[in-house]
Formats: C-alpha cells, sequence, structure tokens
C-alpha cells in the first residue's frame, strides 16, 4: 500500500502488525486531503527500515508487535532518524504508550477511536499538526536567563494551589515537572491535560509509579491536599468549589475542551486568589490563556513553558499574548520555579 505523495502532503508511514488494521488506517488516512501515505511496515525492525529509506513525515505506531516492539522501535528512530511518531494503540493496562512518550513519540489515540466521524477528525487534526512539528534527537531546552520565581506573599487561608494545563507532548512535559517536586511539595497540584479518549486513568496509573508525589484521578468532593496530584478525568470540567472541595461536571464545552483548564484556573484564581499559580505547558489552542488572566489578575503566579522546549507553543503562546504571564521557562527550569514560589528550600 503507497500513495503519490503530492508536494503539501504530509507523508506517512503506518506501522502496525495487524494487515487489517493497515488496510483500515490506509482507507480511512488516503480519504483525507492533504495526506499521503508512503508505506507501511509489520514489526519495528521493518519500522526502522522503512523510516531510514522513505523518511516520512510522520510515523504511527503500534505498540505491541513480534521482533521488535514499538518501544524500541521508537527509541531508535528517535536517535537516528528523528520523525514525528502518533502512538495508535488499544490496551495500555502497562502504561507502554506513556513509555512511548518518554522514548520521543508526541502523541496517541486509542485505536477505537478512529472508527467514527468524530475520531476521524481528530486523528486528521493530529497528523495535519504533527507533520509539520520539527522534532530533534534530544528535545533541547532553552538556554536563557531563569527570571526569578516571585514567592507568594498574600496567601489566604486556602493556602496555595498549582493548576496546570498541557496538550500536544504535555504528558511528558508534565511527567519532567513532576518528577522534580518532592514528596512532601506544600500544596495540591491539580491537571487539564487534553489527552485522548480513555487514556486519563492510564495517564495518572503511570505518572503515580513514575514520580514522588500521589498522582490520582480527582473525585467529586475529593479535598485537594499538599503533595497530591490531582487529574481531570474524560468528559468532565474540574474545579475547585468555595469550600475547598472538587467539583466535577460535564457542561459545554469552554474553548472546545471538556474538560478546560480555563475552568480549573477560574475556580483557583477565585479561591485561593494570591496563593494561585497556573502552569499552561506546550498544547495546540488556547486553553486556559482566559483562566490564567483571571489568576494574573489575583495576584498569582503565572508561568509558561517557553517556545524552544515547547512542542507546540499554541497554547503558552495565547497566555503570552494576553500579557499574563509572569515568567515563561525552559521545561526544565519549570519546577524549580515552583519551588522557589513555594519557598521549598
Amino acid at each position: 500500500m503507497m500513495g503519490t505523495a503530492d508536494r503539501d502532503s504530509i507523508r506517512v508511514l503506518i506501522v502496525d502488525d495487524s494487515k487489517l488494521f493497515q488496510e483500515t488506517l490506509y482507507r480511512v488516512l488516503s480519504a483525507q486531503p492533504g495526506i499521503t501515505v508512503v508505506g507501511t511496515a509489520g514489526d519495528g525492525e521493518a519500522a526502522i527500515l522503512e523510516t531510514k529509506r522513505l523518511r516520512p513525515d510522520l510515523i504511527t505506531m503500534d505498540i505491541w508487535m513480534p521482533s521488535m516492539d514499538g518501544l524500541k522501535a521508537i527509541e531508535t528512530i528517535m536517535s537516528d532518524f528523528p520523525t514525528p511518531i502518533l502512538v495508535l494503540t488499544e490496551d495500555d493496562s502497562a502504561g507502554l504508550a506513556f513509555k512511548a512518550l518518554e522514548r520521543g513519540a508526541l502523541d496517541l489515540i486509542r485505536k477505537s477511536n478512529i472508527l467514527d466521524n468524530a475520531g476521524i477528525q481528530d486523528l486528521y487534526a493530529k497528523i495535519k499538526l504533527m507533520g509539520t512539528i520539527k522534532v530533534v534527537r534530544h528535545m533541547a531546552a532553552s538556554r536563557k536567563k531563569t527570571v526569578s520565581a516571585p514567592s507568594i506573599q498574600k496567601a489566604t487561608s486556602m493556602g496555595s494551589a498549582v493548576a496546570v494545563a498541557g496538550s500536544t507532548g504535555g504528558p511528558k512535559a508534565l511527567h519532567t515537572v513532576l518528577m522534580a517536586l518532592p514528596k512532601n511539595f506544600p500544596a495540591p497540584v491539580l491537571v487539564v491535560q487534553h489527552i485522548a479518549e480513555g487514556f486519563a486513568e492510564s495517564l495518572a496509573d503511570w505518572l503515580n509509579q513514575e514520580c514522588p508525589m500521589h498522582v490520582a484521578l480527582a473525585k467529586p468532593a475529593q479535598r485537594p491536599q499538599p503533595g497530591m496530584v490531582l487529574l481531570a478525568p474524560d468528559h468532565h470540567h474540574m474545579s475547585v468549589g468555595q469550600d475547598g472541595n472538587i467539583v466535577l461536571y460535564d457542561g459545554p464545552a469552554v474553548d472546545g475542551h471538556r474538560p478546560s483548564a480555563t475552568v480549573l484556573f477560574r475556580s483557583i484564581a477565585k479561591l485561593y486568589r494570591s496563593g494561585a499559580v497556573g502552569l499552561i505547558l506546550t498544547g495546540m489552542g488556547k486553553d486556559g490563556a482566559e483562566g490564567m488572566r483571571d489568576i494574573y489578575a489575583g495576584g498569582g503566579v503565572t508561568i509558561t513553558q517557553d517556545e524552544q522546549s515547547s512542542v507546540v507553543f499554541g497554547m503558552p503562546k495565547a497566555a503570552n499574548e494576553l500579557g499574563v504571564v509572569r515568567m515563561k521557562l525552559p521545561l526544565d527550569d519549570i519546577s524549580k520555579a515552583l519551588l522557589r514560589v513555594m519557598r521549598v528550600s
């Protein structure tokens, strides 16, 4: 299976050990304008060879394959022929999809999600975006001088909370930040990460296994505690009510998203006021920017990942364009800034 690429089309290599799924994905992608399938591979070894031969703009990668699995293939490809990789998988019981992101894949989609029109459009949008991203062997962070982080001066009686937003590239960035925060971090961390349907729970499980702090999906009426990381579940906005407890609800999408980071940011701005910290990591779109405005106006601390270390600078850029960002930092410096903000030595 191979198409003829137009000059401006995104050239895709399909990697999957199922011939049936290869054919299904080939038909789906070939029907989309601006995408050309240039080849297929049935295991990791073939994927490496075809990547070297075809130099595609993007690779769709299965994980469970014979001979060489997707994890090893991703590791080798990102070392030798850096290429945007979109993981397509179904079973993530072992958290392997997120191990793939650790090794350099950019995003993931559950296979069953591409069997309806909405899923196909999501897949198409991701490929159109990711096919233009210039990945490198090692994601180099900006070497700009780090801005001194302001401390929280007038935290309310509710104390402090950190709210985080992320999209494309966000799980890996979130992992980097949380790995450097101690188990006794003195504030709860609340996260809205835009991720393919069905992966929120396994993202929380993966982060919980990897990071010092306790990480879990948020539950209704749960009270956020210091040293705790709570992730918004699928299809639910997450906010913190005036009683300090988690509120989950399935209201209308905000900026095209449910959960929406703006909803979360606005709630912590209202409750924690100058004790609120908003952080926007890499991602496409503008979710979180308007909520960041509320945190800034209330005297809280606002931080975005910088362009050089972001996979996609869309969400951080939107907040910066509003003029409500106090610090724009390389990914590797964000956890240090959070520790200084919270006055953790």
